[in-house]
């Protein structure tokens, strides 16, 4: 969708309306209500709290990844937002918004020359823009706070919704009654669920199941993953089917090119390569509706353990997060040109300077809101952005507001030793509870016996993940972490006459180093090149 001050354009695409004698809503997403059918009937039931309360408060009550623009009849104004997690990645200029990056780059005419070079390197660093940030300065994400109207001149302009900050405890919220209102919400939907060996898609999916949803269940990897044969055991005993994608290489270059078009030349499409080919299968499955378990780290203390086992320290190491979580492999300046060289040398200081802007009054509720607000609202929400571009609707519900909330006030000793998921998933369904969990062999069951076990697991875990990080900054790779990656796909990748003319544009574009041969490229950092080659491409 293209929204100026006098018109809404559609792209199609899962692009929805429904409008009475008072407003006009489009939307594009997953969006509902608690105990209401997503979609129109939610949309109806906002429409009344639109009335009762005003557009500001109302927003609260609608849940999902979505974006919507609601034209006041009576006004002839036009007021766009995203929902309350800040997911779903939509974008404003001076004068317009658009679901697309690319369709509002071309809209506002905008060329290699307009391109930021800080956001080029940062994309470079990461393989993802931060900070509601885009490679433009003309062009930034839709903050998930702010609703966006026009001014008589054409002009954006910005108000608050009036929704409830992470650290607003509400008492009366409850994790299993919001499963129970969202199952009503989607049961007419064909739903599928990520299921790994992983415990965050085990929560969602035995929580799912106990409230009587229909669904099937989906894994993504190459034969002999250790997630895939767990998924296959928790899918046959709780009696859904599973459908397996093996990771396949065929047809590479190809791929490339609607890779680049599904992420909206916004992330690392090398990373997006398993995702394209999972929903190949499942729209040929029927499946209108993906569920991930993304956000399941804000209920238990993986994102923690660099200050294991001081949990309520007043002062968050910003400077170990950063070397340990969020660039634990340390980027190779010298892959720059010199123009380059100098703001690389610099994104580090850069970054932790904007991560302070999240410190709370504990170490542990600062990285929470890192999370939360930095790396789930870009990694998270490209993610899911990205499935709507195969026509499906994609949502991740232990990301959704007021879930988080309930996440960042949960006593610091029940997310320590997974004993979250341990309480929710025992007491569903003890039986997938005992189940061990990929890479550590621990299971999530709260009974006596189980937890004795897992003691000595969980410290062998966690001695496993401080080697890991300290083998990604010295060794520069990862072990001791399997892949869904074909084991071919990157040496293949490097064949392709795609790679190189990517490599080769950048260095007459003066931002690699012309020095730099291909097979000097990490494979953590290739991608990142290859994906902003094709956005150069893509603009005059």
């Amino acid at each position: 969708m293209l929204v100026t001050k006098d018109s809404i354009s559609s792209f199609g695409h899962l692009d929805h309306c429904w409008e009475d004698s008072d407003y006009l809503f489009c939307w594009k997403g997953m969006v509902f209500i608690e105990g209401i059918p997503c979609g129109v009937d939610s949309i109806k039931e906002f429409s009344k709290e639109v009335r009762r309360l005003g557009l500001q408060k109302a927003c609260c009550i609608l849940k999902g990844c979505y974006f919507i623009v609601i034209k006041d009849k009576r006004r002839n104004a036009f007021y766009s937002f995203i929902d309350n997690s800040g997911l779903f990645q939509a974008f404003h200029s001076d004068k317009a918004i658009c679901t697309s990056f690319l369709k509002l780059v071309k809209w506002e005419g905008l060329s290699k020359v307009n391109l930021n070079k800080e956001a080029v390197v940062e994309f470079i660093h990461f393989g993802n823009i931060f900070f509601n940030k885009t490679f433009f300065d003309l062009i930034k994400k839709i903050p998930r706070q702010s609703i966006l109207s026009f001014s008589e001149e054409g002009k954006i302009c910005f108000s608050e919704k009036l929704i409830p900050d992470l650290d607003e405890k509400n008492d009366k919220f409850s994790f299993l009654d919001f499963f129970e209102g969202f199952v009503s919400s989607i049961k007419d939907e064909k739903v599928s669920i990520d299921l790994t060996g992983g415990i965050d898609s085990r929560l969602l999916a035995v929580l799912l199941d106990y409230f009587g949803l229909e669904f099937e269940t989906a894994v993504v990897g190459i034969r002999g993953n250790q997630d895939i044969e767990i998924a296959k055991e928790v899918a046959s005993i709780l009696k859904h089917d599973i459908h397996i994608t093996y990771h396949s290489i065929d047809n590479l270059e190809k791929d490339l090119y609607e890779l680049f078009a599904m992420c909206d030349g916004l992330c690392n499409i090398l990373k997006c390569h398993t995702q394209l080919q999972d929903n190949r299968g499942r729209l040929h499955r029927g499946v209108s509706l993906k569920l991930s378990g993304a956000g399941g780290e804000l209920y238990k203390d993986f994102w923690w353990l660099q200050d294991f086992p001081f949990y309520k320290k007043k002062r968050a190491n910003l400077e170990r997060l950063f070397d340990l979580r969020i660039a634990p492999i340390p980027f190779k300046h010298f892959y720059l040109s010199d123009d380059y060289i100098e703001t690389s040398i610099n994104i580090r200081q850069k970054v932790l300077k904007e991560l302070s802007k999240y410190i709370r009054d504990t170490n542990t509720k600062t990285y929470d809101n890192i999370y939360f607000s930095y790396k789930m609202s870009e990694v998270g929400g490209r993610s899911l952005t990205n499935n709507f571009y195969s026509a499906l609707k994609g949502y991740a519900p232990l990301l959704e507001l007021d879930l988080v909330r309930y996440g960042f006030n949960l006593p610091r000793r029940e997310r320590f030793f997974n004993n979250f998921h341990r309480k929710i998933i025992t007491s569903v369904n003890p039986d997938i509870a005992r189940i061990q969990t990929t890479g550590s062999g621990m299971s999530v069951s709260s009974k006596s016996l189980d937890i004795i076990q897992d003691i000595g697991k969980y410290l062998v875990n966690i001695s496993i993940r401080l080697t890991k990080k300290v083998a990604q900054k010295y060794l520069r790779r990862t072990y001791f972490q399997e892949s869904p990656i074909h084991p071919d796909f990157y040496s293949k990748l490097r064949k392709l006459s795609i790679t190189k003319d990517s490599i080769d544009l950048l260095k007459d574009e003066g931002i690699i180093n012309k020095k730099i041969d291909i097979d000097d490229i990490d494979n953590n950092y290739i991608g990142n090149f290859i994906s902003l080659a094709f956005l150069m491409k893509y603009m005059p």
